[in-house]
């Protein structure tokens, strides 16, 4: 996935055209059906070792033939997925493996970087206050 990168004041940074400046990071490891983790890229041990997996292969572990239901990587018609509103009924055949990766739970409940940026920076605004918060209530009490 490619993100636009920043500098330490998140900044973005500019080419020598002013073009945004992009960098290449990996998406986070999914989860499977039985709770385990689910690495998007192959091991460090692999001779493929840090390339994404693929859509087909990732739905498979997830226990989802896409190579036997013979499907389309994506349906085709806009440059957007024209087929993202699509609700599948249990037991119907995903439209393409796109449809059916973007329906497993680990995609679904997957937080945007965003997120967890601002839900580490409450967690930690938290436990500043609480820190403050409790000296000043024993230094009142006299409590050293």
């Amino acid at each position: 996935m490619w993100v636009t990168k920043s500098d330490a004041e998140w900044k973005v940074l500019r080419n020598e055209k002013g073009e945004a400046v992009k960098k290449k990071v990996q998406m986070h490891d999914g989860v499977l059906p039985d709770g385990s983790p689910q690495p998007l890229y192959f091991p460090a041990d692999h001779p493929r070792a840090g390339i994404f997996k693929g859509m087909q292969l990732i739905l498979e572990e997830c226990g989802i033939p896409a190579g036997v239901l013979k499907i389309k990587a994506m349906c085709s018609g806009a440059k957007r997925f024209p087929c993202h509103d699509n609700v599948i009924v249990p037991g119907m055949s995903p439209c393409c493996c796109w449809k059916a990766l973007y329906d497993q739970p680990s995609f679904i409940n997957q937080k945007s970087r965003l997120e967890e940026i601002a839900r580490d920076r409450v967690i930690m605004s938290c436990s500043i206050l609480n820190s403050i918060v409790s000296s000043t209530l024993l230094s009142r009490s006299g409590v050293t």
